[in-house]
């Protein structure tokens, strides 16, 4: 289950829909202003912190990020959290 973060409360909604709103809604948030928390795959329970300006190419089904002249595909079901730089949520996982 996802929770969004509003003024209204909390409603479901998938990170990755956010993602692809940052993209395609000009109004809305720029991926540059946010900071993405990802499930670390190699240590349980271990997190990891991704620059929203660092994302290539948002997908359904996840998104690219750069890093270290490589290019990275993390599944929609690796997202913990989407949070703004100043660390106001945006959306995260139960």
């Amino acid at each position: 289950m996802f929770g969004l973060s509003n003024k209204r409360g909390v409603e479901a909604m998938h990170p990755i829909k956010i993602l692809l709103r940052c993209v395609y809604d000009k109004k809305y948030l720029k991926l540059d202003e946010l900071e993405i928390v990802i499930r670390h795959r190699s240590e349980e329970g271990e997190f990891k912190c991704i620059d929203g300006g660092k994302i290539t190419k948002v997908e359904k089904s996840g998104f690219h990020y750069g890093e270290n002249d490589k290019e990275i595909f993390i599944p929609g079901h690796r997202i913990a959290m989407i949070r703004k730089k100043s660390g106001e949520i945006i959306a995260f996982k139960l």
